[in-house]
């Protein structure tokens, strides 16, 4: 019970949540929690039992029976007093999978079957049925059909891609319940690493909304420690040092410490409260002009009134773009009815997804062109050029919200996953590869470069849940005991047998064997598709020809053994050796006509395994003090500019009297 454990003095309805649960080997668990409250009498002395009158079967009930006189017994054994206060009990179901529409019908199974006691199946048969006859398909495998035994036909559908987190409706209560601005707000705090909590009434929607927030920063993942119902004891793990995602129960709200320090978004008010300037701030936005399409587009998706509220003759909502019919016919058949626009469904789910996917697509616009990967071990080496990166999409290094993500673990973890050239690619590959494309300038008959829509985009996160193929399969369940809570006497929770449990368990499991094993699809991988290729070579055009000019001139005067003229023009290249593009270029020509072996005839390569240039001793000062000079104006957080090729530089140099390594 994570608002803890409390007695009550009437009885409440059944609750059920769901728990995240990390083992040491970082696995998820699901702890699928069916919470309902049993009567239980204080018997500590004899209490005197009151009990209306018995009454001729021919009186009338009326108001005045109230005052008809009370019969007091102390030793009456056929009254049966009401229980005094009533207590929770908890069934807990552990999975893997994150299936919690099953767990919850098998909880509800085991509850309706314990409460209607003229049911001819026992419990230890239907407990042993759903542990050892269900095997939950991979992803990528088919629908499952499958019965418990009581009456009951459930269907379970895995995904398609595993990478591919499954939301059902969740992102859009997300958006119902706290808003475009307040929802960007949290986005921006986690993107930063900061100490975000949820807290709310309800134990689903705390679950329910860590999961959607986690799941809007597809293709990154959350990796620091995430519990959507964080119990009452475990409070003071929110003083923690590092970034976490944590959902906490309204009533433990007071018990926060730190507070000031942590991003808490109540869900039920739906009001999100940053932390102090002194203690974090609040979260960078996002820039321009990535803020104004999220807007414009989720506008578009939860308030297409908006959009045209100043038109003289506005457009009515109806006719706004609708659903496809392919999608309505399935979107209907999910909830149970044909839903407004307005509604949350799943897909009105896949759009607000879908503008998020396509965000971070045009984020890390160019990345793949700022790898590099070192195949020494049987593992690649993956590294990431974040200084280029910035250099070359003109982004400037002090945006706090590129700094923080580029920065960021998740980030770095991406990289590693999604750098190797040749792998299993998804959705995200396919949004990435054309996100800077327009139709007019796709080439004839090459499909695979128009531009993908936000609707295309939530199409594809559809039927990654929900396979058109397959139609939609609608859980058939026996009559439930919905109204079992409101019993005069409530039946308590059996003792089960352990060995009829065992025996049956069993029996399910030999069944298990001999089933054959299930078919899935399993992607194939290919190569990563490049997308936008960024120019190395652009930051030359912030530069003049004339600088060009002086920069060959200068390199030209080294390796000519004009040093008179080289030293005449060395103080004004020092002076320009301050800007970024000048440093980049002069690396460039030096690494021309050392490295890649484009030099004069005055420069000979030395005859040993190495390869080095020698150069006059000249020379070799000249060029190692505008190495050294080069590198006091690079900055620490631009150490991947130069730094790289320095380094090979100097591998190379040496002098002619007394060949030594400059390192």
């Amino acid at each position: 019970m994570p608002a803890g454990w409390d007695t009550s003095r009437s009885p409440l309805p059944p609750s059920f949540f769901v728990a995240h649960l990390t083992s040491i080997e970082n696995e998820r668990y699901y702890a699928a929690c069916c919470t309902f409250y049993e009567g239980k009498q204080d018997s500590i002395e004899p209490r005197k039992v009151f009990a209306y009158s018995p009454r001729p079967p021919s009186s009338r009930c009326s108001s005045i029976d109230s005052n008809l006189p009370l019969r007091i017994s102390n030793n009456d054994d056929e009254i049966v007093p009401p229980p005094e206060q009533y207590v929770p009990k908890c069934l807990v179901l552990i999975a893997r999978h994150s299936h919690f529409d099953l767990l919850k019908n098998c909880l509800s199974l085991v509850y309706t079957l314990f409460s209607n006691s003229d049911n001819r199946v026992s419990i230890e048969l239907l407990l042993a049925n759903i542990i050892g006859s269900v095997q939950i398909p991979p992803t990528g495998g088919q629908l499952l059909s499958f019965s418990l035994g009581a009456g009951d036909t459930q269907y379970v559908q895995p995904a398609k891609w595993p990478s591919i987190p499954v939301t059902k409706c969740t992102v859009a209560n997300l958006f119902r319940y706290l808003g475009i601005h307040n929802v960007l707000t949290i986005f921006c705090a986690v993107i930063r690493d900061a100490k975000v909590v949820f807290c709310s009434r309800s134990l689903n929607r705390l679950t329910e909304s860590c999961s959607a927030l986690c799941s809007l920063l597809y293709p990154l993942r959350y990796e620091y420690p995430f519990v959507p119902t964080l119990s009452r004891s475990l409070i003071d793990y929110c003083d923690s040092p590092t970034p976490f995602l944590y959902g906490i129960h309204s009533s433990c709200v007071d018990l926060i410490p730190d507070i000031e320090s942590i991003f808490l978004a109540d869900l039920d008010c739906g009001s999100v409260r940053s932390p102090l300037p002194e203690k974090g701030g609040t979260a960078p936005q996002l820039p321009q002009p990535y803020l104004n399409f999220a807007l414009d587009n989720l506008y578009k998706i939860l308030s297409p009134d908006l959009l045209v509220a100043d038109q003289m003759y506005p457009v009515s909502i109806s006719e706004e773009p609708v659903r496809p019919k392919k999608i309505a016919t399935l979107d209907a058949g999910l909830t149970g009815k044909v839903q407004s626009p307005l509604e949350a469904s799943p897909w009105k789910d896949k759009l607000l997804r879908a503008v998020f996917s396509k965000l971070f697509a045009q984020l890390f616009t160019g990345y793949r062109s700022c790898l590099y990967i070192t195949r020494i071990h049987p593992q690649p080496i993956i590294y990431f050029d974040d200084a280029l990166f910035l250099m070359l999409r003109k982004i400037h290094s002090r945006n706090e919200f590129f700094k923080g993500l580029l920065a960021s673990s998740r980030f770095h973890s991406f990289i590693q996953e999604r750098g190797a050239p040749y792998r299993v690619c998804d959705l995200f590959d396919d949004t990435y590869h054309t996100i800077h494309q327009s139709p007019q300038h796709t080439c004839e008959g090459d499909e695979t470069r128009v531009p993908l829509s936000v609707e295309q985009i939530a199409n594809c996160l559809f039927e990654n849940e929900y396979p058109a193929s397959h139609g939609v399969a609608a859980h058939v369940l026996p009559d439930q005991a919905e109204q079992a809570h409101q019993r005069i006497h409530l039946t308590p929770f059996p003792e089960l047998n352990e060995a009829l449990f065992r025996q049956e368990l069993n029996k399910c499991l030999e069944k298990q064997k001999r089933k054959q094993e299930m078919v899935y699809s399993k992607p194939e991988p290919r190569f990563v598709p490049m997308g936008q290729s960024l120019d190395r070579q652009l930051f030359r055009t912030e530069l003049n020809t004339d600088k060009h000019r002086v920069i060959r001139g200068f390199v030209h005067d080294i390796f000519s053994h004009h040093i008179t003229e080289a030293l005449k023009r060395r103080n004004t290249v020092r002076q320009d050796l301050r800007l970024r593009p000048f440093r980049r270029i002069f690396i460039d020509e030096l690494y021309d006509r050392i490295i890649l072996g484009s030099c004069h005839d005055d420069l000979q390569m030395a005859e040993h395994p190495e390869a080095r240039a020698i150069l006059s001793w000249d020379q070799f000062e000249l060029i190692l003090d505008l190495l050294d000079e080069a590198l006091k104006h690079e900055a620490q957080s631009e150490n991947t500019g130069i730094h790289a090729p320095v380094m090979e530089l100097c591998s190379k140099l040496c002098t002619v009297s007394e060949y030594w390594q400059i390192g």
